[in-house]
């Protein structure tokens, strides 16, 4: 790829190494595959603790025979803006395998390397199986830190209680059965919730070294990280403007769409619609049913239901940052027949429960009344944890696919994609005499927060596609924000 000094447009990048190295290779040695690197893609996910990627290249020199690719190789890069001033990205894959290996003609073939971030990758060449007590923020990083040599990221000046501060779950025992760090660590980060029910994500990113475990109700609650600067638009108007700026040309939107998905359904079959939840305790037999309004079938069971979650978690509480009317989150007016063909119609939230699903857990486990993972002292906290992982079911409901330049987001170790949010300005098509560069769609305009990224380094340019959820409508954003520093990055 071609080493530029000065950008020439919004799409710009210099990738400054790419480097692969193997245990075979004589002890630093290394093979520069910089040059004949065509493409390399990096996948983020808020839902994933590591890293992925594609890497293709050229073959004109029979890299694959010389390293004969086992699945232990490195694979190391370096990528920056063009301008000097701002630091390079480096991050460092193994190559798990080869998914293309293509010989185009007599001298030449394509391959195409599937990588996997380091942390990734080692976490699977370990088995944890002891004892942790505490509480679960704390598991997780002694977890990362002992096996890893990881640490969660913090805000600058947070002091030893941030740990445990908004992780309002008791302190409990777990034994670890047999399982991958990453994978302990990402089991255990279920049964964190904030005082509002907000679910925790354990995430890693492309900029920086670190592991983020962070609420959503802080991610949500940060301002966008374009508040400052301009919104990201999709204008024809905009995009096709005389002598725009390469920084201007940073916030052109290129293309969007809208997943076509059954949502509802797979919410419904996961639990989080219309739900009894039984906790059997087997110790003492013993059955809570945690809910937020009774079951028609019986007075000793509550019934789950996700429109008293929205109800009580987003519109009265602050479980996704600011209050979200329940409206605006769940279909409230949508109505169902009764069963047998009547043609009286009810709410779905006012029906029989659409499923049953029954937990099973142990009490006394552990000497001194330290609680089990699956136990929880009172139902409140049961219904703490139902209405996390409801939360976290209905988040990715209503999702935006889009794609933009890369020049804001080669900004050295500050992670400026999952995780953050961003001001998303789209424009509708203009009523008659209206004007069209004030015509906003406000029903996708407003705040996105990005829950996955692909980095797309191309001899073409840089450009990173991301899936947002939409949380505040354009015409309801407001100045009022809480702004937690909660630093995703050094």
């Amino acid at each position: 790829m071609e080493e530029k000094s000065q950008s020439q447009s919004a799409k710009d990048f210099v990738l400054k190494e790419a480097l692969l190295t193997s245990s075979f290779f004589r002890e630093g040695a290394s093979i520069d595959i910089t040059d004949i690197v065509t493409d390399i893609d990096i996948y983020e996910h808020l839902d994933k603790p590591y890293v992925t990627g594609l890497v293709t290249f050229l073959d004109v020199e029979r890299i694959a025979e010389q390293i004969n690719f086992y699945g232990i190789e490195k694979f190391t890069m370096r990528v920056k803006l063009p301008e000097g001033s701002v630091k390079a990205i480096e991050k460092t894959f193994y190559v798990d395998k080869i998914v293309k290996n293509i010989r185009t003609n007599d001298s030449q073939s394509v391959i195409a390397m599937h990588i996997l971030e380091d942390i990734g990758y080692i976490s699977e060449m370990i088995n944890v199986n002891k004892p942790y007590f505490g509480k679960g923020y704390e598991i997780v990083s002694k977890i990362v830190q002992e096996f890893l040599g990881k640490e969660l990221s913090k805000p600058r000046g947070a002091g030893p209680e941030y740990e445990t501060s908004r992780d309002v779950q008791g302190e409990f025992g777990v034994v670890i059965p047999d399982m991958r760090p990453l994978k302990a660590a990402d089991w255990i980060k279920d049964r964190i919730t904030t005082a509002d029910a907000s679910p925790f994500y354990f995430f890693s990113t492309f900029a920086n070294e670190k592991l983020h475990l962070l609420p959503l109700s802080e991610m949500l609650a940060q301002r966008p990280i374009n508040s400052g600067t301009q919104p990201y638009r999709y204008s024809q108007a905009f995009t096709n403007a005389e002598n725009l700026s390469i920084d201007d040309q940073a916030y052109i939107i290129e293309g969007y769409n809208n997943p076509i998905n059954d949502e509802l359904l797979k919410i419904n079959h996961n639990g989080f619609l219309n739900t009894v939840y039984g906790f059997h305790d087997v110790t003492r037999n013993k059955v809570i049913y945690p809910g937020h309004r009774a079951d028609g079938n019986s007075q000793e069971k509550n019934r789950w239901t996700a429109y008293d979650m929205f109800q009580q978690r987003a519109n009265i509480g602050r479980a996704l940052g600011n209050k979200i009317d329940v409206k605006d989150a769940y279909p409230i007016y949508a109505e169902l027949p009764e069963k047998g063909g009547d043609t009286q119609a009810e709410l779905i939230h006012l029906r029989s429960a659409s499923k049953l699903v029954s937990n099973i857990y142990s009490t006394d486990l552990y000497d001194g009344g330290v609680y089990s993972l699956g136990e929880s002292r009172t139902q409140g906290e049961f219904l703490e944890r139902l209405d996390a992982k409801g939360l976290r079911n209905w988040l990715v409901n209503m999702s935006m696919n889009f794609t933009v330049p890369g020049r804001n987001f080669l900004t050295g170790s500050a992670n400026t994609t999952i995780g953050n949010k961003y001001n998303l300005v789209f424009l509708a098509p203009p009523a008659d005499g209206a004007n069209a560069a004030n015509n906003k769609d406000s029903s996708k305009s407003g705040e996105y927060l990005i829950y996955a990224a692909r980095h797309a380094f191309t001899r073409e340019g840089y450009t990173v596609h991301l899936t947002g959820v939409k949380i505040v409508d354009e015409t309801e954003v407001s100045n009022n924000y809480v702004v937690p520093d909660i630093n995703i990055a050094e």
